[in-house]
């Protein structure tokens, strides 16, 4: 189940990877090799030990005519929006980590936006308004 793992980590030969806690013993004791490659398994002891990810956001201009949550998921994902309302009501999108399932959810400044598929977003900032009343936002994608 997919809802059992968290982020994966790389650092030149070592990943990390967080996992449910009732996981621990079974990858422990049988997650041998990926691939053709054999591994190790272990806990950390501490969050000491983590490898620290360094984020970079690429930033782009994005115009939208309101900051519903299916307005901005259409404009980032470059679709219609019932495409977008199709993945926001499928439980596609995430906002701040959480699964939003209303189109009408408004987003504000730094929320952090997850499209299954198409990347991770971050409103970096609002930029006003156009002389139509578009809203401008500032927008990162994460690399």
């Amino acid at each position: 189940d997919r809802s059992k793992f968290g982020d994966i980590r790389l650092e030149e030969d070592v990943v990390q990877f967080a996992a449910a806690v009732e996981m621990k013993d079974y990858l422990t004791a049988n997650l041998t090799s990926i691939g053709k490659s054999k591994i190790r398994v272990e806990e950390l002891g501490s969050s000491d030990e983590l490898i620290v990810m360094a984020e970079s956001w690429k930033e782009e201009l994005y115009t939208i005519s309101s900051l519903r949550l299916d307005s901005l998921v259409a404009s980032l994902v470059n679709c219609p929006r019932q495409k977008a309302v199709s993945l926001i009501q499928n439980d596609k999108v995430k906002v701040n980590h959480v699964v939003r399932d209303q189109q009408a959810f408004e987003v504000n400044e730094s929320d952090i936006l997850s499209i299954r598929g198409s990347g991770r977003f971050k409103i970096m900032s609002i930029e006003g308004r156009t002389r139509k009343d578009k809203i401008r936002l500032l927008i990162g994608r994460l690399e």
